[in-house]
């Protein structure tokens, strides 16, 4: 797979500050929002999902409609499970994302080049201890 592609590129899991943080921000644009919505419990039942899912389920719950009637009906993060659902997709796991994680380290490009520079600096190591023998004489 990696002969296929020039580059690659490790998308980082989401993790609980990034989708805190999210969701924050994405709630205070809308001005009938209350400002001291709880998103914590949004952020931790949604790590590991990818950030697009994510993107898509924002979009999919808070509509125009539900936007409007949020000064009536509270916004419950129970509201983004149904949806969620309906999507049919899993969350990657911690383990699964270091199996990616390894599997990246081991077929990028920069694993050459870190054994090239592990060679080198073993060699100033060598290098410096000598240096620092002959100073002491």
């Amino acid at each position: 797979m990696m002969i296929l592609f020039n580059e690659t590129i490790l998308i980082p899991r989401t993790d609980y500050n990034s989708l805190r943080t999210f969701f924050y921000e994405s709630f205070q644009k809308i001005r009938s929002m209350p400002r001291d919505y709880c998103v914590q419990a949004l952020a931790q039942v949604l790590q590991g999902y990818g950030f697009g899912i994510i993107l898509q389920l924002f979009d999919k719950v808070m509509t125009a409609e539900r936007i409007v009637r949020l000064n009536i009906n509270p916004l419950s993060p129970a509201e983004f499970l149904p949806p969620l659902f309906d999507m049919n997709v899993e969350a990657v796991t911690l383990e699964e994302y270091q199996e990616y994680v390894q599997f990246f380290i081991e077929n990028s490009p920069l694993s050459k080049e870190r054994e090239d520079f592990e060679i080198i600096n073993r060699y100033r190591a060598v290098v410096y201890k000598k240096l620092e023998k002959e100073k002491k004489k």
